[in-house]
């Protein structure tokens, strides 16, 4: 973790395993309704208390929706940290991070970006014209 920076993001675990304790902890933290959430500085990010160390908010919840595969994804328990994480940070702390996952595991391969909306492959043109794969585009 950076000094300057004061709290742990995603990044960092991906660099430094023996971190995962402290994701699992801050994760934990908002399961259970005991999550602290303070500022961390020098930047003012929303952090949350995982141990004794800062994670920044938006990594636990990377964290917890990233790392399973999706065959084994439980849904009910990512509805239910998806909304106490809500709850404790609020919406706007939470948006992105959720939009990028929707776009990633659920999107991606079944439909393709049409500007403001998303269209399922195979989807055609006004012309008739089919648009391309999702892996093409």
């Amino acid at each position: 973790m950076p000094q300057s920076r004061g709290y742990l993001t995603l990044g960092d675990l991906q660099d430094d395993e023996t971190l995962q304790a402290v994701f699992e902890a801050a994760a934990e933290s908002v399961r259970s309704g005991t999550a602290q959430a303070r500022r961390g500085e020098p930047t003012g990010a929303t952090c949350l208390v995982g141990g004794d160390r800062l994670v920044l908010a938006s990594g636990v919840l990377e964290f917890v929706l990233l790392r399973v595969p999706a065959d084994e994804f439980d849904a009910e328990a990512a509805k239910a940290f998806v909304e106490q994480a809500r709850q404790l940070l609020g919406w706007n702390q939470i948006s992105y991070t959720l939009r990028c996952w929707v776009e990633t595991r659920l999107c991606e391969g079944w439909f393709h970006n049409a500007g403001t909306r998303w269209q399922k492959e195979g989807a055609q043109h006004g012309d008739g014209s089919e648009f391309p794969p999702a892996s093409v585009l």
